[in-house]
């Protein structure tokens, strides 16, 4: 797949045999700079995502780098949602940098998508278990309890990692998350200075195994506080579904990146 995007295989036998396949975009961390919005990897991020069709996008917060941002944000988060080729749509949540002025302007101005602060969406026949920051899960878990399709797949998405292992214990079998950027900075698998979490170095990307359930926390597409990356690129995963023995499958450089937890 072009650059940024990076396909995995994300097996878990809650998957239905009707969703076997399913495709799913996950776009986080954009953090748009107002004095710099078309950046290079915004620039490739548009290229790419026009020649890959996914079934579902979700967008996993901090669009916005710092207040008075939103503008810049809503700009391009418009424009990356136009590019997608999803035949599901898009679904988001919104980050600790998204400010109240941010989320208005995107909801009132970015058609298409279908935001979530606390709750749940049916979409494609499964149901997306939703929680802006500050995640209220629980609010979530009372929609997901008292909404429709109670056979349906869940599939959560959330944008701090904390909040994602706290929708693994209400229940979701695949959740995804974002913030912690991966790192931003690597030495080594388990060498990483600062990951915006209180997770180890190893566990601030890829796909853990958290009980019966799967977390995948993407390493973002852009930058905070110090704008490049050291051996940590640009992500923006593409997952791709599939009924089986919980596992994960990745053609590329981190082949194999399940960790229990």
């Amino acid at each position: 797949m072009p650059a940024p995007l990076e396909r995995f295989e994300v097996r878990h036998p809650a998957v239905p045999e009707a969703l076997d396949g399913l495709s799913v975009l996950h776009l986080a961390d954009l953090h748009v700079r107002a004095r710099r919005p078309n950046s290079r990897v915004v620039r490739q991020l548009l290229r790419s995502v026009a020649e890959v069709e996914v079934d579902l996008v979700c967008l996993g917060g901090d669009y916005a780098e710092n207040a008075g941002d939103g503008e810049a944000a809503t700009e391009v988060v418009a424009e990356v949602v136009a590019a997608c080729r999803a035949r599901l749509g898009c679904v988001g949540v919104f980050g600790n940098h998204d400010d109240g002025r941010t989320r208005d302007l995107m909801r009132e101005r970015i058609g298409g998508v279908q935001w979530i602060e606390a709750g749940v969406e049916h979409i494609g026949g499964m149901r997306v278990f939703g929680a802006s920051y500050p995640e209220d899960a629980l609010s979530a878990a009372r929609a997901l309890a008292e909404g429709g399709s109670k056979g349906a797949f869940v599939l959560g998405l959330v944008h701090h990692p904390t909040g994602a292992l706290a929708m693994a214990q209400l229940g979701a079998p695949i959740v995804l998350a974002a913030h912690t950027h991966g790192g931003q900075w690597r030495f080594g698998p388990s060498l990483a200075p600062h990951t915006s979490c209180d997770l180890p170095a190893e566990l601030a990307w890829g796909i853990v195994r958290f009980g019966g359930s799967l977390v995948c926390t993407t390493r973002g597409i852009g930058t905070a506080a110090v704008h490049f990356r050291i051996n940590c690129p640009a992500h923006a995963p593409v997952y791709v579904l599939r009924r089986g023995e919980v596992g994960v499958r990745d053609r590329g450089a981190w082949a194999e990146r399940l960790v229990d937890f």
